[in-house]
């Protein structure tokens, strides 16, 4: 009977599909499948009981062909089945990543041999049948970066760790994370199926129960980060006879057109006619009463018979289908690396920046795990990576009996421990795998500040948090330090949560923030709006273009601004003429530049001053213009960067008086342009032409381009192509190049331009120096000024291209 029970617990959930609908009810209850132009992309991810799990061969005479096997053959996509017979709604949060739980008070031996572990579920959840009933998506966990397996010890009624290799031995003194296998799993793409909680047995169809499920449901899905999803119905047998009914009534309000309920058709005598079964006086007895036919299940009736498996998962493929779930997707981000970070979450650009920046690395091949807990080791090796040490001056050293000598970690620990950036729990442990929290990770930062030489002097006032006197003595001065710089912010609630456990996506936000002001001296801009730095993210969308004379446009509209007619959005034109673009680069922000040493005095006297490149080399930036530029902070002070054509000479003139400030070294230079970066512009650079490129140095062009587009942080591009035979004698192969590396987002302006079909378009007889031009390969002379810029009709047929092809992108409308 025990057996039994444990069986029936995921019922909701499985289905093969193996039979073709016959009845128009049937039609109308499962549209017929139709394939689609473009093949499935994407996995099915199945988490649940024994319906899930799928039942043993023999066993019950039910088939071993679970549904998540029926989707994958439907659907033409990979199904991963992490269904366990027995488990409770909160196990299977718990073995999928949902419900975080953790480990104390125990010490793994050196020797790879059981030990007795108390697992602990957070909000109150009990682990107690974890692992009971199976492992799957449990295993292998790691534990304080050790490997292994946990078990269920039946007879002694304890659950048992083993570590998968000898190794150091490892003391738990605090709640440290426990990490399964199934937190690695969620990746960009999967369509999330699950059906819980029919073995959670003391439920009723109280409003409590029901929100207990609701919020293991949605722990679930938080987890795995996405939208698709679907919730499978509770099948209405006599085993769930307390709350099925009524569960499935509020789960299809709640969840909408996630939510498959199968039940109404299964309750129906067309619904066994339709395959071919005989309606014997049992079935319609159990129909009468508001039960699934004892015809669609198996023995026990605790779950479908094979015929019930193929309805449900017939069911489940065509609501993924009506749903586009498997459908291509448009919005891919090749420089995202970690497919379970989703876009538009508040966390997203800071996990890309820590990325690409060599600042975090992901828990698998393709996953970052942002809910993941952070441990201490794993904290120290993020500042580590940060200041770039040389970890061979390290790599050897240990200070610390459980931190052992040539591990991932243990360089960047020394180092930290010598440069009292963080101690240890005691004089020999450093706290291997133990968990940092908020106020410990506030407090670090500020000793990392203090090791840079940094001004550590900033104080916020803590009473503004509600839980102000939760936060311990000691680390007062560090999260009042780490919130007025802008590193941490509290919740939504007001409160600053010190105690909580830091989670891998916090500290990518926190390292953004901080790798960010301290490479482009301002604040780096989050993804999310309700958290960010730069209030003008909030702002309209903007359309921003950098380029040369071209996009100036000297007495002529320029593009941008008919494009902000056109749109009636902001457009603005950062083109200076004569410039390369290199140089607009750097106004953009791009690629940065310096002040040299220099003494700002206190008042307004201008100050010579020739700005330098990474290398020390002299630039001449300002010389032909001041676009984007002005006004740039140098050291802290606000002013202007000019070149003065009477003297011959770079000048910075601060806009106020105020303290002297002599500046020691190289400092990065902060323009306009940087401040007012936003990442929901959209970017426009025609750029290049004052470099006169040919093909064999067009890849120093890309190389440019790539970075601004980076450095905007937008995902909405423009790429004008170059336009001057004259300038550029390589013009067309240059722009053939460009078009290979930027597809859709580049715009050909010769193309159209090289054509008689555009003089006529725009009301233009082709004069005789036109057809000449055309032959030689030039723009006709009807659409310029002379041999680079262009007449009004030119930039018009510029604004109409770009303006174009941003509404075929739909980046406007």
């Amino acid at each position: 009977m025990k057996k039994i029970i444990c069986l029936f617990l995921c019922l909701v959930m499985l289905v093969p599909m193996t039979s073709v609908f016959a009845s128009a009810e049937k039609e109308n209850a499962v549209t017929a499948y139709s394939a689609k132009a473009s093949a499935p992309v994407g996995r099915i991810v199945c988490w649940g009981d024994s319906l899930t799990q799928g039942l043993r061969d023999g066993f019950h005479d039910i088939s071993p062909r679970p549904y998540p096997t029926a989707l994958s053959e439907i659907l033409g996509v990979e199904s991963l089945n992490f269904g366990v017979g027995g488990d409770t709604a909160e196990a299977i949060a718990m073995r999928q990543g949902g419900i975080s739980i953790y480990v104390d008070d125990v010490t793994i031996p050196a020797e790879a041999q059981w030990v007795p572990i108390t697992i602990i579920g957070e909000d109150g959840y009990s682990p107690s049948t974890l692992a009971a009933n199976g492992d799957t998506g449990l295993n292998d966990v790691t534990i304080g970066g050790i490997k292994g397996k946990i078990n269920w010890n039946s007879g002694y009624a304890r659950h048992e760790f083993i570590r998968n290799e000898p190794g150091e031995e490892l003391v738990i003194t605090e709640p440290t994370q426990i990490f399964t296998y199934g937190m690695s799993v969620p990746k960009n793409g999967d369509v999330l199926v699950m059906c819980i909680g029919a073995n959670n047995r003391t439920w009723t169809d109280s409003e409590e129960d029901f929100q207990t499920l609701i919020d293991i449901q949605q722990s679930i899905i938080d987890y795995a980060a996405t939208d698709e999803f679907i919730i499978i119905a509770f099948p209405r047998i006599e085993f769930l006879k307390n709350y099925a009914a009524s569960f499935n009534e509020k789960l299809a309000k709640y969840w909408g057109e996630h939510f498959v309920d199968f039940n109404d058709y299964m309750m129906t005598e067309q619904c066994l006619l339709d395959y071919n079964l005989t309606i014997t006086g049992p079935d319609k007895k159990d129909m009468r009463d508001g039960k699934i036919p004892r015809s669609l299940l198996a023995a026990g009736d605790l779950h479908p018979n094979q015929i019930g498996y193929d309805i449900i998962s017939e069911f489940v493929a065509q609501r993924i289908k009506d749903l586009g779930y498997l459908e291509p997707k448009a919005d891919f981000d090749p420089e995202m690396p970690f497919t379970d970070a989703v876009a538009g979450q508040w966390y997203y650009s800071s996990v890309k920046y820590c990325a690409n920046n060599g600042l975090m690395n992901g828990t698998g091949a393709n996953s970052f795990n942002p809910k993941g807990g952070v441990t201490r080791e794993m904290f120290v090796q993020t500042l580590a990576n940060i200041e770039g040490i040389d970890a061979s001056l390290y790599k050897d050293k240990t200070a610390f009996d459980d931190v052992k000598a040539g591990q991932w970690y243990s360089a960047a620990i020394e180092w930290a421990r010598a440069n009292k950036i963080v101690n240890g729990i005691s004089e020999v442990k450093f706290g291997l795998g133990q968990s940092v929290t908020r106020e410990q990770m506030a407090t670090m930062f500020r000793r990392y500040v203090e090791y840079k030489g940094g001004d550590i002097t900033a104080s916020a006032d803590l009473s503004s948090f509600k839980d102000s006197a939760k936060i311990s003595e000691w680390a007062k001065d560090g999260v009042a330090f780490a919130v007025a710089v802008g590193l941490f912010k509290g919740d939504n609630k007001g409160n600053f949560n010190p105690q909580g456990k830091a989670t891998r996506m916090e500290l990518a936000t926190v390292l953004h923030r901080y790798h960010y002001k301290s490479v482009y001296g301002i604040e780096a801009p989050d993804s999310n709006a309700a958290d960010s730095l730069l209030v003008e993210a909030e702002s309209a969308q903007r359309i921003v273009c950098f380029g040369d004379s071209l996009t100036v446009a000297s007495g002529h509209t320029s593009f941008p601004a008919l494009l902000q007619k056109r749109f009636n959005v902001r457009a603005q034109n950062y083109g200076v003429g004569g410039e390369g673009s290199g140089t607009i680069a750097r106004r953009q922000g791009a690629i940065p530049f310096y002040a040299p040493p220099v003494t700002i005095p206190a008042d307004t006297t201008p100050v010579p001053m020739q700005m330098i490149d990474g290398e020390g080399d002299e630039i001449d930036i300002s010389y032909f213009g001041v676009a984007g530029l002005n006004p740039v902070t140098i050291g802290g002070v606000e002013g202007n960067y000019y070149y003065d054509q009477a003297k011959e000479d770079f000048y910075f003139k601060r806009t106020q008086a105020g303290e002297e400030v002599t500046i020691s070294t190289p400092t990065r230079v902060i323009t306009s342009a940087m401040k007012n970066r936003r990442e929901n512009d959209i970017l426009v650079l025609f750029i290049g032409s004052n470099n006169h490129y040919s093909s064999k140095n067009t890849d120093e062009l890309i190389a440019i381009q790539e970075q601004m587009i980076k450095y905007s942080g937008s995902k909405k591009f423009i790429i004008v192509g170059l336009t001057s035979k004259d300038y550029m004698s390589e013009v067309d192969e240059v722009n053939a190049i460009l078009k290979e590396r930027w597809g859709k987002n580049f715009v050909d302006l010769r193309e159209y331009m090289m054509t008689e079909e555009c003089l006529t378009d725009n009301g233009i007889t082709p004069t005789e120096q036109d057809l000449i031009d055309l032959a030689n390969g030039e723009i006709p002379s009807s659409l310029r000024t002379d041999t680079i810029h262009g007449n009004q009709t030119f930039y018009n047929i510029i604004a109409d291209m770009v303006g174009d092809r941003m509404e075929a992108l739909h980046y406007i409308r």
